[in-house]
């Protein structure tokens, strides 16, 4: 069975730019309005060369009085369940939100192995906020720029 690899975020951080950038083609639909990807969108890829299953998810949002995201966090939530490996993909070119923290404390109970992706680094105000990921307690993050294909041979 081919290795799951699960893009997690809140809502916007690019993570369909980032899952169409890894997989070669635009599959994705991307949008400026939050709640856009809704359902799992699954496609078999190669990264170097290893041959993985990367799932795309919609924003985690923990505010549970709008009904299609507690659909997407229920989507989420088993994107997350099936995954190998998580990428939890933030947006460095705005402070930690609750919903970045509500999500890592989600995802440090899942004894899963974390990549921090700090999206959007080529922002002015990028740095001092990917500082700020230090404090979820995850590995070192990595900057990239998904929309700009930059550091994602390093991702």
């Amino acid at each position: 069975m081919l290795p799951v690899i699960a893009l997690i975020g809140r809502p916007n951080t690019g993570k369909s730019t980032l899952f169409n950038r890894i997989i070669g083609k635009k599959h994705a639909i991307i949008a400026n309005e939050a709640g856009t990807t809704r359902d799992r969108v699954y496609m078999h890829t190669n990264i170097g060369k290893n041959r993985v299953i990367l799932v795309d998810t919609g924003g985690l949002s923990f505010n549970d009085e709008i009904d299609f995201e507690t659909e997407i966090k229920a989507q989420t939530k088993l994107a997350i369940a099936e995954a190998d490996l998580i990428l939890f993909v933030t947006d460095s070119s705005q402070p930690l939100t609750a919903s970045d923290q509500e999500a890592a404390i989600l995802l440090r109970k899942t004894n899963k192995p974390v990549i921090i992706v700090a999206n959007k680094s080529d922002h002015s105000a990028a740095q001092s906020h990917i500082n700020e990921l230090y404090a979820l307690g995850f590995s070192e993050p990595i900057a990239i720029s998904a929309i700009h294909n930059t550091g994602i041979a390093d991702l």
